[in-house]
Formats: C-alpha cells, structure tokens, sequence
C-alpha cells in the first residue's frame, strides 16, 4: 500500500504536524480488513484543520463550560475543528474513533502568546469529542512562539 499523510490547514488556522509515523497511523486508524482492502491501492491519510468553522454551538458551550469549572476568567481563545479522514483507492472514511490518541501539534498563534511580563497567562487545550470534554493540556505561561506537543 502506498500511503501519503497530508494536513489541510483552512484559512487562519494556526500551522499543525502529525507527530506519528505512517505506519503507526495506519495501524491505529484501520481495522484488520480496511488494511486488507487497502493492499494494492493508493491510501491518502487527512488531517483537516480549520479555526472556528465546523465547531457547533453545543461544543462551544461545553468548552466554555469546562473553562469556568477550571478558572473563573477563563475565555476561549480559540476553537479548531479537526477531522481525519482515510481515502483508500475511491473510497472515504471519516475517521471518529482511533485505537489509541494520534499525537499532533499545534502552533500558539501569535495573538495568544503573553508579551506582558506583569501577567500571567494560563493555557489549557480541551478537546470536545461526543459531547464529552476533556482537559489535553495546561501551561502556565507562553512568551515566545510555542508549538503544543503530544495534543491527542
């Protein structure tokens, strides 16, 4: 199988790297006869990436909620929809569910980096999946430009 991992990044969303190998996310997106079907066959791997489309309402809310549970004060300083999806030969899969969290990692825009050294800044990354919502990663502070590792 010849396997081609690619990022779509849409307008105005920061710049993002898969941080696993072309193997590794083979056997943590497809099932033992997705990989059987994809002998032979050109697979396209997809990771789209956009800032604020594609992010529904009811998401919004839950994340908002999450940051006031985690801080009074806390505001989202951005919401990212990414969507991964598999294209064997013709054929599409929308990717939901992994077998294990794909490491990537997500450039801090320079909007959200703290330049004033008389404030302390608090990041988290929370991820909305199933109307569930998880806390992926907090940082006390970002002065410089920051790629967010290991964000799953």
């Amino acid at each position: 199988m010849d396997t081609d991992v690619s990022i779509d990044t849409g307008k105005d969303a920061p710049s993002v790297e898969v941080k696993e190998s072309v193997s590794d996310l083979i056997d943590n997106i497809l099932s033992d006869d997705q990989k059987k079907d994809a002998e032979g066959k050109d697979v396209k791997i997809v990771l789209s990436v956009n800032k604020d489309i594609g992010v529904n309402e009811d998401d919004k809310k839950a994340a908002e909620k999450k940051l006031a549970e985690l801080s009074s004060g806390k505001k989202a300083g951005m919401y990212l929809d990414i969507d991964l999806n598999v294209m064997i030969g013709n054929g599409n899969i929308s990717v939901t569910e992994t077998k294990k969290p794909i490491a990537i990692e997500v450039s801090v825009p320079d909007e959200l980096i703290n330049t004033d050294a008389n404030k302390t800044r608090k990041y988290s990354v929370l991820r909305v999946h199933n109307g569930n919502v998880d806390v992926l990663l907090s940082l006390i502070h970002i002065s410089e430009p920051t790629r967010l590792r290991r964000i799953s």
